[in-house]
This record gives structure tokens, C-alpha cells and sequence, in this order.
């Protein structure tokens, strides 16, 4: 079992539909309305995936032949299943490569730092406001840009600040095949860059609120 661990809206649901995609199986919810977000997101992403089933029609479905879940905001579907509210909960973590690859990316947790010498939050996924914003501004190809320059900082530049002012060394890092300097430009304009006179720095390191518009 694999644990996708973000805070809310940083990309947990998408990663999980793009599991669900590779592996097979169903996604399970804890209501219709997240059904069809989730089924919103995963049709944003042109991600090919069964319907999301709620708790209640994942109970039935082992009957039909599905075999394996994918299950979205657990604390939720597990709080429904009580009668009181949940004060805590232990898990065990799988070692394998995967949970190892898993704590070597771009993820903030309460308590903790994933890795331990870096502050970065993660990429928020296609429903956060600036996100939309940023693919009508310029396209998915500016939102797989932001992703790769993340992966690429969590690596080379885990405190945040980028040691660069240069637009294009940005844009190189991201990816970006589009206009010189418009990719750059638009991460600034939406917040989801910063720079002083010497740099670029990711926000995140220094307090960007990723639920603010």
C-alpha cells in the first residue's frame, strides 16, 4: 500500500487518479459530490478512469469482479464508518521502493519536512485557482512546466531560492518550449514565482498560502 501524503489542495487527488490510471481499479470517495470532482479532474487531465464509487458502492463492488482501490481523503471515508470523531490514527508504512521514492519528493506534512532539507510544499493540482489560471493563460503545457521546475528545485535548490535571474535558465529547467520569457512571466504575475534583485525564488520557502487565490 502506498500513502500519498499533501496537504489540502497540492495535488493528493491527482496523483491518485493518474495511479488509478496506470494500476487499474476503482477510486473510492466519501460522497457523490467528490465523485464528480474527482471525475472532473481526471476528464481535465484527459486521464482515462472508471467512474469514482462512494464508500456505499464500493462495499458491493468486490462482487463484480473489482479487486483494487484507490482511496481518496481516507480520513473521511474512515471518520463514516464511525459513530465518534477520530483522535487519532497509526499507520504502517510499506518499505519499498516505492514508499522510499515517495519521501524523496516535493511534499510539507504537519510535524515534519519530506526530505529533511527542504521546505517545498508540492504542485497544486488543476482545481486551485492559480492553477487555472495558469493553464488559460498559457496552456497544460505551463502546468507540466511548473511541475518539472519543482521537481527539478526540490533536487538542486531545496532552500527555494533558484541562485538565478535569468528567465530562460528557468524556462530551460521547466521545459518550456513556448515563447522566450512568457512562462517566467506568467509565474510571476500569478504569484507562483517571486524574485528580489538577485533571484528567483519559489514561494512556497517563504510563506505563499497555496488556497489563496
Amino acid at each position: 500500500m502506498e500513502i500519498i501524503l499533501r496537504p489540502r489542495g497540492w495535488g493528493k487527488t491527482t496523483e491518485l487518479i493518474k495511479k488509478c490510471a496506470e494500476e487499474g481499479g476503482y477510486i473510492v470517495v466519501f460522497s457523490r459530490e467528490e465523485a464528480r470532482r474527482v471525475a472532473m479532474v481526471a476528464e481535465q487531465q484527459c486521464i482515462k478512469i472508471p467512474y469514482p464509487l462512494t464508500l456505499e458502492e464500493a462495499m458491493h463492488a468486490y462482487s463484480l469482479g473489482v479487486k483494487k482501490f484507490h482511496i481518496d481523503n481516507a480520513e473521511q471515508i474512515l471518520q463514516k464508518l464511525l459513530p465518534s470523531p477520530i483522535a487519532t490514527i497509526a499507520l504502517t508504512e510499506d518499505e519499498d521502493k516505492s514508499a522510499r521514492r515517495f519521501r524523496k519528493q516535493f511534499y510539507v506534512v504537519p510535524g515534519g519536512k519530506i526530505p529533511d532539507d527542504s521546505n517545498l510544499i508540492g504542485c497544486p493540482d488543476l482545481t486551485h485557482p492559480k492553477i487555472k489560471k495558469l493553464v488559460c493563460l498559457a496552456g497544460t503545457d505551463a502546468y507540466q512546466g511548473l511541475q518539472n521546475l519543482l521537481e527539478w528545485a526540490i533536487v538542486n535548490r531545496p532552500s527555494g531560492q533558484l541562485h538565478t535571474n535569468d528567465p530562460i535558465f528557468i524556462e530551460n529547467k521547466a521545459g518550456w518550449q513556448g515563447y522566450p520569457g512568457r512562462f517566467t512571466g506568467i509565474l510571476l504575475e500569478l504569484g507562483l514565482l517571486a524574485c528580489n534583485e538577485l533571484e528567483f525564488i519559489i514561494p512556497s520557502w517563504i510563506g505563499y498560502e497555496p488556497s489563496s487565490a
